[in-house]
């Protein structure tokens, strides 16, 4: 298999451990010997720097998330390095809040642009550090135009 169908492969398996609220065993795609992981996902104003606050992150993300899907599509790879490539994508993701949840029961959803960092650490390649952004503005505040819309006429059916 070549380098760019394993990464996809493999970005394919991660984003699919969100679904279920298998946060944590994303882990096993990070790169265990990077001594200073980050994850910025979109949502927080600060970047989550090493394995204790990303760990923390998923397992807040797990106990609130009741249901969460994602997809991922416009997958662009850089290669930056033989051992290191940079994947490009959108992610569009949809939640499920649990009861009780400080953000409501109502249906979350988002499109992102995702920079995520690969390195090759053999026989796979790891995540070392991962970046979401919103897309443009005018993008954005469509996306939720669309998903309020969505939500009037299932409500009115």
């Amino acid at each position: 298999m070549s380098d760019p169908q394993q990464i996809e492969r493999l970005l394919t398996e991660y984003l699919a451990l969100a679904q279920g609220g298998r946060f944590l065993r994303r882990r096993r795609f990070w790169d265990a010997d990077e001594p200073m992981p980050i994850l910025a996902p979109e949502e927080l104003t600060q970047p989550l720097i090493g394995w204790a606050a990303i760990e923390a992150y998923w397992s807040a993300t797990a106990a609130g998330v009741a249901e969460f899907r994602s997809d991922c599509s416009a997958l662009t790879l850089n290669v930056l390095a033989p051992d290191c490539v940079m994947a490009v994508f959108r992610q569009d993701w949809r939640a499920q809040m649990r009861a009780g949840s400080d953000l409501g029961s109502e249906p979350l959803a988002a499109s992102v642009r995702v920079s995520m960092a690969w390195r090759r650490r053999d026989p796979d390649w790891r995540i070392f550090a991962s970046f979401e952004s919103h897309l443009e503005a005018g993008e954005y505040a469509r996306s939720l135009a669309r998903a309020r819309a969505a939500q009037i006429r299932a409500s009115s059916s």
